[in-house]
């Protein structure tokens, strides 16, 4: 027996395959939170943006070509801090006309304070947008830059007096850190949530494979082994939540015990029925299954042979009966033939000779068939329309039909032709119809169809009737076994020897209480030149 070290089902490619959706989802959340980020970041440019445009509407609105420098920082400072809140810093720059160079510059902070500034203070990165503002006349301008570690983002717009002259400009800064740091935060937090997900599914789904799927390797290899002859093989049971698995594997115990016990027997048969030439012991699965192969050809071939033994006994007793009984049946028959002629008969006699002959015709029909037996006849094969003959069969064998009770006729019948002798398939499908209708002794449904079946016409004649038990069904066939009252078993014998010797075959299918099938397969018609 082997023993499993490693897990079954788990390698390093399903591993991969198993950490590639949980990367691809890192990266689908990562995608979500980026571009929550740029939303976000959005935004705050755009109220920045309505922001300084308002505050530059509002400074222009007070004639700032008017106001003294010493009176500046108030009236600004009243107008700044009330529309701001303690994040954002605010620049003015006021410059000289016509030259525009810069003449001082006010900064408002979150501490809430506005003040004047030199220009050697001013952050060199807004002193070029400024210029750039001032050169290129720009309505708004906006950007985003590092300084000190931090990560800014600025807005600039021009500052207009009452005539609509650029006269400086006002920008504000505010710090993204914040936002960053958010971002950052919510992705570290997805990031550590997915590692220790994963590392406890993972430590899940190994134990849930190793008591899952342990068992079923077991079998497989079991399987493996048991084809190589090493049959005494047995799957460990364990404690499983659920006792459903438990059972399968105490089932499958069983089977490989069974599985034992049969191999072994076709080993034995081997010697006992003689199927090869020359004895050997079995030593792999594929082995005996040759040998049942074999053994079911041989007995095949045995319950042929069988077959024609009885044939040829029942032949031989034909050939006897011919000549012992049917000279004097002739001659008795030709009597009451005679007697039945005379007119001065009473009725009483008349219907007793009638039943006498009757008699003797029945014995002389039984007699015919012991000879068909014996002796066939060479009936010469020609093209047959199945459908035609099927048709005039059903037709002729409805009004034997209405002698019973409740007989009902089905039928589904299609155009074939067939290679046969139309004489010998008619009795056989009229031997079956009748037996179908003996069969049906309280009524019920008769059913007649013909259909193409690989190279053979397909008749089936199905009834309702009481059916046949499978020890029925194997006597059937036999010389002078019949399921009927008076019936000698000589109807269905000739019937296979007639369809046997038009290289066909007959089947039935039979369930006890439920009905009987019999199918009739005839060759087909091929050739329009055939000639038998």
């Amino acid at each position: 027996m082997h023993k499993i070290t490693n897990i079954p089902f788990l390698n390093k490619k399903q591993m991969l395959l198993f950490l590639l959706p949980c990367l691809l989802f890192f990266i689908m959340m990562s995608c979500i939170v980026y571009r929550y980020f740029k939303d976000e970041l959005h935004h705050m440019q755009a109220d920045m943006e309505d922001l300084i445009i308002q505050l530059s509407s509002n400074i222009s609105s007070t004639n700032v070509e008017d106001i003294k420098e010493a009176e500046v920082i108030p009236i600004f400072s009243n107008i700044i801090y009330g529309m701001l809140d303690s994040k954002e810093q605010v620049n003015l720059v006021f410059w000289r006309q016509p030259n525009k160079e810069i003449e001082f510059v006010l900064q408002a902070n979150p501490s809430n304070q506005i003040e004047r500034i030199v220009l050697e203070d001013v952050d060199a990165n807004l002193m070029i947008f400024f210029e750039k503002m001032k050169n290129l006349n720009e309505t708004q301008h906006s950007n985003i830059y590092k300084r000190n570690g931090d990560y800014l983002i600025y807005s600039i717009t021009p500052l207009k007096d009452s005539q609509g002259d650029t006269i400086g400009v006002i920008g504000m800064v505010t710090s993204i850190n914040e936002l960053l740091f958010r971002t950052l935060k919510t992705v570290l937090t997805i990031l550590i949530a997915l590692v220790i997900c994963s590392f406890f599914f993972y430590v899940l789904l190994k134990k849930w494979l190793h008591r899952t799927t342990m068992p079923f390797n077991e079998i497989f290899i079991n399987a493996q082994e048991l084809s190589s002859s090493e049959v005494d093989q047995k799957v460990e049971e364990d404690e499983f939540p659920n006792p459903n698995p438990n059972q399968m594997f105490v089932s499958i115990n069983e089977l490989f015990e069974h599985v034992s016990t049969l191999f072994n027997r076709f080993s034995n048969s081997t010697k006992e029925l003689g199927t090869v030439e020359k004895d050997y012991y079995l030593t792999t699965m594929n082995d005996a299954l040759l040998q049942l192969d074999l053994m079911m050809e041989f007995s095949k071939r045995t319950q042929e042979l069988q077959r024609a033994e009885k044939m040829n006994a029942v032949g031989q007793l034909a050939a006897s009966v011919a000549h012992e009984i049917r000279n004097p049946m002739t001659v008795v028959k030709g009597f009451l033939q005679i007697f039945y002629a005379k007119e001065h008969l009473s009725k009483e006699e008349r219907l007793y000779i009638h039943l006498m002959i009757e008699e003797m015709d029945r014995a002389e029909t039984i007699i015919n068939d012991y000879l068909s037996l014996a002796k066939p006849n060479e009936e010469i094969s020609d093209k047959v329309d199945g459908l035609e003959l099927a048709n005039k069969v059903i037709d002729l064998m409805q009004v034997y039909a209405r002698m019973g009770k409740g007989i009902i006729f089905e039928k589904e019948l299609q155009q074939v032709y067939i290679r046969a002798s139309i004489s010998e398939l008619k009795q056989v499908l009229i031997n079956l119809v009748k037996n179908a209708i003996e069969a049906m002794e309280n009524g019920g449904t008769l059913s007649v169809s013909l259909s193409v079946s690989g190279n053979y016409a397909l008749y089936q004649v199905r009834d309702t009737g009481v059916g046949m038990s499978t020890e029925e069904l194997a006597r059937l066939g036999t010389a002078f076994y019949s399921l009927k009252e008076k019936g000698t078993g000589m109807g269905l014998l000739v019937c296979y020897q007639m369809v046997e010797k038009m290289k066909g075959k007959m089947e039935v299918e039979s369930e006890k209480g439920k009905g009987t099938t019999f199918k009739v397969y005839v060759p087909l018609f091929m050739d329009e030149k055939f000639t038998p």
